[in-house]
């Protein structure tokens, strides 16, 4: 994001698991930040629409030390906070919407490429833009696959949606 004009965050703490050892020694906690702004150029759309302000998604997890001085992993780790808590619905819905939602102003294509690109399996970009080489897309209406930072609108409900899986805890703003 080009400027950030209003920045929230939420912290969930998710408990104990045993991640390092066979005792329940390891917290494990989620940071959600809602951070509103102007996007970075070309301030597109994934429809290729202008865009003038955001609300982009970052989540990240830490599954913490038994002494909580460390983290002994953490950053974008949604798929071991998945793993952890397999029958915690809350979680498990926070982590769907991690997965779709998280950063949400850094798209690098249209939404019909993402489309295009749904459910297939790549190692890197250069298998991606291959494969919309393939199907015609690799430009859609002057967008070359890539080529920049689209965003995609986060819906008023899906914020809302967050806010109440942390529970609406406010950390902190700007």
């Amino acid at each position: 994001m080009r400027e950030v004009h209003d920045r929230q965050t939420f912290s969930l703490s998710l408990g104990k698991v045993a991640y390092t050892s066979q005792r329940r020694i390891n917290s494990v906690d989620l940071t959600l930040e809602l951070r509103v702004g102007v996007p970075t150029e070309p301030a597109l759309d994934i429809d290729l629409n202008p865009v003038e302000q955001l609300t982009e998604v970052s989540i990240v997890g830490n599954v913490w030390n038994g002494s909580h001085t460390d983290i002994v992993h953490g950053g974008q780790c949604v798929d071991t906070i998945r793993e952890l808590f397999p029958r915690g619905k809350r979680v498990q819905r926070i982590c769907e919407l991690w997965d779709r939602w998280h950063l949400n102003g850094m798209e690098a294509g249209t939404r019909r490429q993402r489309e295009c690109l749904n459910g297939q399996s790549f190692t890197d970009y250069a298998e991606q833009c291959a494969f919309l080489e393939s199907r015609g897309l690799i430009d859609d209406e002057n967008y070359r696959y890539g080529s920049a930072w689209l965003c995609e609108p986060l819906p008023e409900e899906v914020r809302a949606e967050l806010v109440e899986l942390f529970g609406g805890n406010e950390e902190g703003g700007e």
